[in-house]
């Protein structure tokens, strides 16, 4: 089996867990689902069992131009309405969406859903170090050397090709980051 089905399919179970995950808010939820898709579109093209590369490569874009929007944005902001309420942060997700739709279809640029991704990851950790949070710059980081290996085309000849790298790093952004919100849950929990 293809090396980037595995990846994609560990990337999977992780964003689907946290997707499933009612404590965690709502914008991290939306997000993590939307990572989700994208991975089980990659397993299915990748393994070559239903391959269709052209929505796989649209949930890829929209991950890349709104799942890390609205994963950011619940890290930097777990109690306002725009991670906690379905409303708003359906509202975000739409917005961003649209957004990389017209910068690609429209004006062409191309890269426009990395870029989204790459900045909401960079306001993360900018703020991680504001709020001197190192978990938060830990998972911003892990974020961001998944990124870059990847635009950078690194990869382990015969082991891992530029796509693992992004999806073993976004899953272990993802547990970094997850991991923050339950432990804010225990945190806010009163004592008996």
């Amino acid at each position: 089996m293809n090396s980037l089905a595995i990846s994609d399919g560990l990337l999977f179970l992780v964003a689907c867990y946290f997707a499933l995950q009612i404590r965690v808010p709502v914008a991290f939820r939306l997000g993590s689902a939307i990572l989700g898709a994208a991975a089980v579109l990659g397993v299915l093209r990748f393994s070559g069992l239903l391959p269709l590369p052209q929505l796989h490569s649209f949930f890829s874009a929209l991950g890349a131009s709104s799942a890390f929007v609205l994963i950011s944005a619940s890290v930097m902001w777990p109690t306002r309405i725009v991670s906690t309420k379905v409303k708003y942060a359906s509202i975000l997700l739409i917005i961003s969406a649209a957004l990389g739709l017209i910068m690609v279809t429209g004006f062409g640029f191309v890269i426009f859903g990395q870029l989204m991704a790459f900045l909401s990851v960079l306001l993360l950790a900018v703020s991680s170090i504001i709020n001197k949070r190192t978990d938060c710059f830990f998972g911003s980081l892990t974020f961001a050397v998944g990124f870059l290996l990847f635009v950078m085309k690194y990869d382990i000849p015969g082991y891992l090709q530029p796509g693992d790298f992004l999806h073993i790093f976004t899953t272990i952004g993802l547990i970094i980051l997850g991991r923050i919100h339950f432990s804010m849950l225990r945190l806010s929990v009163p004592r008996r």
